[in-house]
């Protein structure tokens, strides 16, 4: 072997371990997983409405940020399902005006469209949300199970577009009318 040949031989051989090393450094970044924990949860009915608060903490493991958008909360009750797009509760900061009334601050309530998640960080988030039609409430009186939901670009061969999180389940309730058999 000349060395001509040996020289060209090491420079493909070299080339072709940086493009693995570039692979292999870009499948690494994108391993991690996106956890999401609920912190509180709470469904209320009055006259007219159901009403709905989740507390999330959400947590980015890879090193790369990842968004979540078309975010909704996913009622699977007894009799169907119900799909409700929630809106985000964010602190206001506190004017300093002395014009501004005490009773003019409080949350700023905006639509959750999009939630970026930097890489390796928590976040937290409060959805809420109501639901005025009779049949829906009358559906939500039967819940089983509330589920988050966010659709995510898909980056891997093994990742879900779409991911889910279960907020609460509530164990299915005894059928007074059936009895227990000896």
């Amino acid at each position: 072997m000349s060395t001509v040949q040996a020289t060209l031989l090491a420079a493909l051989i070299g080339g072709g371990l940086a493009l693995l090393g570039v692979f292999i450094e870009r499948f690494s970044r994108s391993i991690g997983l996106l956890w999401c924990e609920s912190t509180g949860w709470d469904l209320t009915f009055d006259d007219q409405a159901a009403k709905y608060s989740v507390c999330l903490d959400l947590f980015n493991g890879k090193e790369i940020p990842v968004g979540l958008r078309s975010i909704s909360v996913v009622f699977i009750c007894k009799e169907g399902k119900l799909i409700s797009e929630p809106e985000e509760v964010q602190a206001r900061p506190f004017p300093l005006s002395p014009i501004v009334k005490l009773q003019d601050v409080g949350p700023l309530i905006s639509a959750v469209s999009v939630v970026n998640l930097p890489p390796r960080q928590w976040m937290s988030k409060e959805l809420q949300g109501r639901v005025y039609e009779k049949e829906d409430v009358r559906l939500l009186a039967g819940w089983r199970k509330v589920e988050f939901v966010g659709q995510r670009q898909r980056r891997g061969l093994f990742e879900r577009k779409t991911y889910r999180k279960v907020i609460a389940v509530r164990p299915p309730l005894p059928d007074p009318w059936q009895r227990e058999h000896p």
